[in-house]
Protein backbone atom coordinates (compact mmCIF):
# COMPACT_ATOMS: atom_id res chain seq x y z
CA UNK A 1 0.00 0.00 0.00
CA UNK A 2 2.96 2.47 1.09
CA UNK A 3 4.06 1.47 -2.53
CA UNK A 4 1.40 2.56 -4.19
CA UNK A 5 0.45 5.73 -1.87
CA UNK A 6 4.07 6.82 -3.30
CA UNK A 7 3.70 5.87 -6.99
CA UNK A 8 0.38 8.24 -7.21
CA UNK A 9 2.43 10.78 -5.21
CA UNK A 10 4.94 10.71 -8.13
CA UNK A 11 2.34 10.84 -10.95
CA UNK A 12 0.77 13.46 -9.13
CA UNK A 13 4.19 15.77 -9.37
CA UNK A 14 5.12 15.07 -12.72
CA UNK A 15 1.83 15.95 -13.85
CA UNK A 16 1.96 19.34 -11.94
CA UNK A 17 5.51 19.65 -13.26
CA UNK A 18 4.44 19.63 -16.71
CA UNK A 19 1.03 21.75 -16.51
CA UNK A 20 1.11 25.08 -19.27
CA UNK A 21 1.63 28.30 -17.24
CA UNK A 22 -1.75 30.26 -17.38
CA UNK A 23 -2.26 33.49 -19.83
CA UNK A 24 -1.87 35.54 -16.85
CA UNK A 25 1.37 34.26 -15.38
CA UNK A 26 3.12 34.47 -19.58
CA UNK A 27 2.22 38.29 -19.40
CA UNK A 28 3.67 38.60 -16.06
CA UNK A 29 6.74 37.44 -17.72
CA UNK A 30 9.35 40.14 -19.41
CA UNK A 31 8.01 40.34 -22.99
CA UNK A 32 10.93 38.27 -25.07
CA UNK A 33 12.12 40.03 -28.41
CA UNK A 34 8.88 38.96 -31.14
CA UNK A 35 10.21 36.06 -33.42
CA UNK A 36 7.19 36.45 -35.70
CA UNK A 37 5.16 39.35 -37.36
CA UNK A 38 3.41 40.04 -39.85
CA UNK A 39 3.08 43.19 -42.52
CA UNK A 40 -0.78 44.55 -43.88
CA UNK A 41 0.49 47.31 -45.95
CA UNK A 42 2.71 49.90 -43.53
CA UNK A 43 1.74 48.21 -40.61
CA UNK A 44 4.06 45.75 -38.59
CA UNK A 45 2.48 43.71 -35.96
CA UNK A 46 4.59 41.54 -33.37
CA UNK A 47 3.31 38.16 -32.31
CA UNK A 48 4.36 37.42 -28.98
CA UNK A 49 3.92 33.93 -27.50
CA UNK A 50 0.68 34.25 -26.34
CA UNK A 51 -0.39 36.05 -29.45
CA UNK A 52 -0.31 32.64 -30.91
CA UNK A 53 -2.80 29.69 -30.19
CA UNK A 54 -1.17 27.18 -31.89
CA UNK A 55 1.39 26.34 -34.85
CA UNK A 56 0.19 23.37 -36.66
CA UNK A 57 1.77 21.85 -39.47
CA UNK A 58 0.90 19.55 -42.34
CA UNK A 59 2.90 17.80 -44.73
CA UNK A 60 2.56 16.08 -47.92
CA UNK A 61 5.04 14.91 -50.69
CA UNK A 62 7.53 17.30 -49.52
CA UNK A 63 5.52 20.14 -49.25
CA UNK A 64 4.80 22.02 -45.49
CA UNK A 65 1.99 24.18 -45.01
CA UNK A 66 2.39 25.96 -41.94
CA UNK A 67 -1.04 27.34 -40.01
CA UNK A 68 -0.55 29.92 -37.48
CA UNK A 69 -3.24 30.07 -35.30
CA UNK A 70 -3.91 33.52 -33.27
CA UNK A 71 -5.42 34.13 -29.90
CA UNK A 72 -8.64 35.41 -30.05
CA UNK A 73 -7.28 39.45 -29.55
CA UNK A 74 -4.24 39.23 -32.07
CA UNK A 75 -7.13 37.38 -34.72
CA UNK A 76 -9.22 40.69 -34.00
CA UNK A 77 -6.18 43.08 -34.35
CA UNK A 78 -5.65 41.05 -37.87
CA UNK A 79 -9.40 40.61 -39.38
CA UNK A 80 -9.06 44.75 -38.41
CA UNK A 81 -6.12 45.50 -40.19
CA UNK A 82 -7.11 43.24 -43.37
CA UNK A 83 -10.24 45.01 -43.32
CA UNK A 84 -8.66 48.45 -43.50
CA UNK A 85 -6.20 47.49 -46.53
CA UNK A 86 -8.52 45.05 -48.90
CA UNK A 87 -6.33 43.08 -51.53
CA UNK A 88 -2.99 43.85 -49.85
CA UNK A 89 -0.67 40.58 -49.32
CA UNK A 90 -0.15 40.01 -45.48
CA UNK A 91 3.42 39.65 -45.31
CA UNK A 92 4.84 37.04 -42.05
CA UNK A 93 8.98 37.50 -41.00
CA UNK A 94 9.94 35.19 -39.13
CA UNK A 95 13.28 35.66 -36.65
CA UNK A 96 13.92 38.70 -39.16
CA UNK A 97 13.56 36.78 -42.59
CA UNK A 98 9.95 37.51 -44.76
CA UNK A 99 8.56 34.32 -45.64
CA UNK A 100 6.35 34.16 -48.51
CA UNK A 101 2.96 36.15 -48.12
CA UNK A 102 0.68 34.57 -46.30
CA UNK A 103 -2.60 33.05 -47.54
CA UNK A 104 -5.20 34.41 -45.71
CA UNK A 105 -9.11 32.32 -45.44
CA UNK A 106 -12.19 34.33 -46.60
CA UNK A 107 -12.49 35.22 -43.39
CA UNK A 108 -10.03 37.01 -42.05
CA UNK A 109 -11.49 37.13 -38.51
CA UNK A 110 -10.78 33.51 -38.62
CA UNK A 111 -7.69 34.31 -37.28
CA UNK A 112 -5.07 32.31 -39.38
CA UNK A 113 -2.22 32.55 -40.72
CA UNK A 114 -1.51 30.60 -44.03
CA UNK A 115 1.93 30.03 -44.79
CA UNK A 116 1.89 27.55 -48.04
CA UNK A 117 4.48 25.54 -50.21
CA UNK A 118 7.79 25.64 -47.28
CA UNK A 119 9.48 23.25 -45.93
CA UNK A 120 9.58 20.51 -43.27
CA UNK A 121 12.34 21.91 -41.41
CA UNK A 122 11.16 25.47 -41.57
CA UNK A 123 8.01 24.48 -40.19
CA UNK A 124 9.61 22.42 -36.71
CA UNK A 125 11.56 25.94 -36.75
CA UNK A 126 9.00 28.04 -36.82
CA UNK A 127 7.39 25.79 -33.93
CA UNK A 128 10.06 25.36 -31.98
CA UNK A 129 10.44 29.16 -31.82
CA UNK A 130 7.44 29.41 -30.59
CA UNK A 131 7.32 27.25 -28.00
CA UNK A 132 10.49 28.76 -26.33
CA UNK A 133 12.48 25.57 -27.34
CA UNK A 134 14.63 27.61 -29.57
CA UNK A 135 15.25 31.52 -30.19
CA UNK A 136 16.25 32.93 -33.48
CA UNK A 137 19.85 33.17 -32.55
CA UNK A 138 20.02 29.48 -32.31
CA UNK A 139 17.81 28.29 -35.67
CA UNK A 140 20.00 28.08 -38.44
CA UNK A 141 20.29 31.19 -40.54
CA UNK A 142 19.47 28.88 -43.71
CA UNK A 143 16.22 27.38 -42.49
CA UNK A 144 14.76 30.68 -43.03
CA UNK A 145 16.09 31.18 -46.92
CA UNK A 146 13.74 30.87 -49.78
CA UNK A 147 16.27 27.98 -50.63
CA UNK A 148 14.14 26.62 -47.60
Amino acid sequence: MRAATACLLALTATAAAQTPPTLEALRAIEAPDPVLSYRVGDSEVALLPWDVAAVELSESGGITDIFLRLAPGAAAALAARVAAAPGVPVAVTVCGAEMEDAILPDRAEAGTLYLANTTWPRGEAVRALWQGRARCDTVQAEVFTHAN
